[in-house]
C-alpha cells in the first residue's frame, strides 16, 4: 500500500536523522548511503517551490552529515518535497503520494 511505503521511507529518514544528530556520526569514505531522497512539504523543500527558510532546511543538514548533497528535483535532484504538500492524494500533483510517483522507481 502506498501509505505503508511513505511510512517506511519516513522511518528510514527519521533513523538517519537521529543517528547523525545524536550520535555525532561523521561521513566516512564507505558511506552506507549513496543518496538522500526527500518527500515532504515546506519544511523539507530546498527549492522546488522556492525557499521557505533563510538558510538550509533540515534535510540539507542530514545530507551534509552523511557526506552527501541534496538538490531540488526540479533541478535534477532527489528532493521531491514541495511547499504546501498534503498527504491526501486528491490534493493534487504536490501531494506526498504524487511526489513518490515522481521518483525513478515510483515506489
Amino acid at each position: 500500500m502506498l501509505h505503508e511505503g511513505i511510512l517506511k521511507h519516513f522511518a528510514s529518514a527519521a533513523f538517519a536523522t537521529f543517528a547523525v544528530a545524536t550520535l555525532g556520526l561523521t561521513p566516512s569514505p564507505a558511506s552506507a548511503f549513496d543518496e538522500v531522497v526527500v518527500f515532504g512539504d515546506s519544511l523539507s523543500d530546498s527549492g522546488n517551490a522556492g525557499r521557505f527558510s533563510n538558510g538550509p532546511v533540515w534535510v540539507e543538514g542530514v545530507a551534509h552529515g552523511l557526506g552527501l548533497s541534496v538538490r531540488p528535483s526540479e533541478f535534477g535532484g532527489t528532493n521531491y518535497a514541495i511547499g504546501g504538500a498534503r498527504l491526501d492524494p486528491a490534493s493534487g500533483p504536490t501531494s506526498l503520494p504524487a511526489q513518490m510517483q515522481k521518483t525513478p522507481r515510483g515506489e
